[in-house]
């Protein structure tokens, strides 16, 4: 639960490159960001990054991929309303990206497996070409 008031108050929920789900914390107190990864059990910790006119260092934590997946679905109930909305909407292009370790298309209903940028080499021809 405290990891998710954390989560609801000072972090990012959202896609990365179209297609991996991404938790992010940005704060001044890199204690509390050591335990966000420590809570979560995965993810990546920064810092310090100095800022300039004498504010405080920031440090940050992020987790990607499954693990970011696993968290979300687990942060999922304890969440409000909008952060709830935005869960949905990453876990949903997640699933739809990937399917069984294989990347598909991110065009509806084509079964075809990706080239580029989200697209099979039809799709992908016929929107930057």
């Amino acid at each position: 639960m405290w990891l998710a008031g954390i989560i609801e108050g000072e972090g990012t929920i959202g896609v990365a490159k179209g297609k991996y789900p991404v938790v992010a914390v940005v704060m001044s107190d890199g204690d509390v960001v050591r335990r966000c990864q420590e809570y979560a059990g995965h993810g990546s910790v920064r810092g310090p990054y100095d800022r300039p006119n004498g504010n405080l260092p920031l440090w940050g934590w992020k987790i990607t991929g499954r693990h970011a997946a696993g968290l979300m679905m687990t942060i999922y109930p304890l969440m409000g309303i909008r952060r709830q909305a935005k869960i949905q909407e990453c876990l949903t292009t997640w699933k739809t990206v990937r399917r069984w370790g294989t990347v598909w298309c991110s065009v509806d209903g084509c079964s075809n497996t990706h080239c580029a940028k989200g697209f099979c080499s039809m799709h992908y021809q016929r929107e930057y070409k």
